[in-house]
């Protein structure tokens, strides 16, 4: 369930952030690596909470296909031009190009 705004956040403002919304709750933290979420400070106390870690792939690709694959067989088709990409953050490309021309669009 989506809580708030996409956003980036370091790990720890991230932990909080999911503390505060959802308060008492036990939480499943999916990451490709399980030992990073084990070996953090906050871990014992949100294991003790209930809380447990299991690891997913980063091999998204056939996970995007079967959704795909579903919404297709479902009719939810839509024109690639009527696709728009949601991005939390710019991307390498852009924040290298601005680094190098001050602003966007507007060399030194």
């Amino acid at each position: 369930m989506l809580q708030g705004e996409e956003r980036v956040l370091p790990p720890g403002e991230f932990v909080d952030a999911v503390w505060r919304a959802v308060p008492g709750e036990r939480v499943c933290w999916a990451t490709p690596d399980k030992e990073l979420v084990l070996g953090a400070p906050w871990w014992a106390e949100r294991e003790q909470s209930g809380d447990r870690v299991e690891g997913v792939t980063t091999v998204l690709a056939p996970r995007i296909g079967q959704i795909g694959y579903l919404q297709a067989q479902a009719g939810k088709l839509v024109d690639a031009l009527a696709l728009d990409a949601n991005y939390i953050r710019r991307s390498d490309a852009e924040r290298s190009w601005k680094d190098t021309t001050g602003a966007a669009g507007h060399a030194r």
